[in-house]
């Protein structure tokens, strides 16, 4: 009954896993004997697409829909964007909706302080991959 039980549930993850832009599943590892909390597909998602952006935009504007990347500026405006960003802590993430989510991230800038926002992010699924649809700022600080 336990593997049955566990051939469904990988099944299941494996429907909703983050596939990052050349196709393969995105994983995480665990340190032996503990169990790592759940996470929705949507959060991992979230975590996935901040994870990328900083280090490689391009890999980052695969994951986003045509329409989200019109209202960014295009791409060349996108990498530029993201050139200004050192790194992004997820801090929280918190799932709203089937398809949303709400994250508190800290940006490091480069060469000035960081920041803190609350984003509102809308998802839909594609080909069985997350994309970026919409993202609202609801809260920044310096």
């Amino acid at each position: 009954m336990i593997v049955t039980s566990v051939a469904i549930l990988v099944v299941a993850v494996d429907r909703f896993m983050i596939a990052t832009p050349g196709g393969s599943p995105s994983t995480s590892a665990s340190s032996p004997g503990a169990s790592p909390a759940p996470v929705s597909p949507v959060e991992a998602a979230v975590r996935r697409y901040y994870a990328i952006a900083p280090a490689d935009p391009a890999a980052a504007w695969a994951l986003l829909t045509p329409g989200i990347q019109a209202s960014t500026g295009g791409l060349a405006e996108f990498r530029r964007f993201w050139s200004t960003i050192a790194t992004v802590e997820v801090v929280d993430v918190v799932v709203v909706g089937p398809l949303t989510a709400r994250a508190t991230l800290v940006l490091a800038q480069r060469g000035r302080p960081s920041i803190s926002e609350r984003h509102e992010l809308g998802f839909v699924s594609r080909d069985g991959t997350l994309l970026l649809d919409s993202d609202r700022l609801v809260r920044a600080e310096s």
